[in-house]
C-alpha cells in the first residue's frame, strides 16, 4: 500500500466516523422526542383521571388508580 492509498483510506475512515456521529445524534434526538411525547401522554391521561384516586409514576410512564397502586406495593 502506498502513501496515497493510505491517505485516501484515512479520509474515507474519517468521513465514515462523521457520518456515524451524525446518525447517532439523529437517533438520540428522535428518542428524546419519543420520550417527551410519551411523558406528555401520561401526564394528559393523569389529568383526566380523578386526582384523589390517581397516582402517576412519570419515570416509569405509568398511571393508575389508588387500588392498583396498593396492589402493586404489596
Amino acid at each position: 500500500m502506498n502513501e496515497d492509498d493510505s491517505d485516501q483510506l484515512q479520509m474515507e475512515l474519517q468521513e465514515l466516523a462523521w457520518e456515524e456521529e451524525r446518525l447517532i445524534q439523529e437517533l438520540e434526538e428522535k428518542n428524546l422526542e419519543a420520550v417527551a411525547e410519551s411523558r406528555e401522554d401520561v401526564e394528559a391521561k393523569a389529568e383526566r383521571l380523578d386526582p384523589e384516586e390517581t397516582w402517576v409514576d412519570v419515570e416509569k410512564g405509568k398511571v393508575g388508580d389508588t387500588r392498583q397502586r396498593q396492589l402493586l406495593n404489596t
